[in-house]
């Protein structure tokens, strides 16, 4: 016999998995407070930050970046380099207005030290649906994040979004 996936069970799924993830935040937020070394704090603010692209949060979002901050988009419509806050946040909006129900899934996280700052590199995938015609599409990334510290915080100076595929996906009715 072959199980169903109704709507209710795909509700079920996507709270225990968004529950999963708030509490891992949660847990890593309390390593950083209770003085973990800048490496935790550095993949603490990294998964903070893909939580808050799949939550679309852009005011948490922004306030992780450094005003000058430096965005390298490569791949899809949203190809390009943005310099600074306003150009970033703008290029946020456009996504998060061209995509819904985005789910995050990373992989692979690994953390490096050079010279005063830190970098935070993974296999990221994203599960999209445009908001203009309702397909789902499955986004591999590899994302990297470089921190400078500022003021004892952690700060985004430069970030890759590396699109390395992007894979449509015939979800049926019932699952969306």
């Amino acid at each position: 016999m072959k199980a169903k996936i109704t709507p209710n069970i795909l509700k079920i799924i996507t709270i225990a998995t968004v529950t999963s993830l708030v509490l891992t935040v949660i847990g890593l937020s309390m390593m950083a407070t209770l003085g973990a070394n800048s490496m935790d704090m550095a993949k603490n603010e990294a998964i903070l930050h893909w939580f808050y692209i799949q939550a679309e949060d852009i005011g948490s979002l922004m306030d992780q970046y450094t005003s000058d901050a430096v965005l390298y988009w490569l791949g899809g419509p949203l190809n390009g380099v943005y310099h600074g806050i306003d150009n970033i946040s703008t290029v946020w909006m456009k996504f998060f207005n061209a995509w819904e129900d985005e789910f995050v899934n990373v992989k692979n996280i690994n953390r490096y030290t050079i010279g005063d700052k830190e970098y935070v590199v993974a296999d990221v995938s994203f599960l999209l649906r445009s908001a203009t015609t309702g397909k789902y599409v499955r986004l591999n990334l590899t994302y990297i994040l470089v921190f400078t510290e500022m003021d004892g915080s952690l700060l985004i100076m430069e970030e890759w979004w590396i699109i390395r595929s992007a894979m449509p996906l015939d979800i049926t009715p019932a699952m969306s």
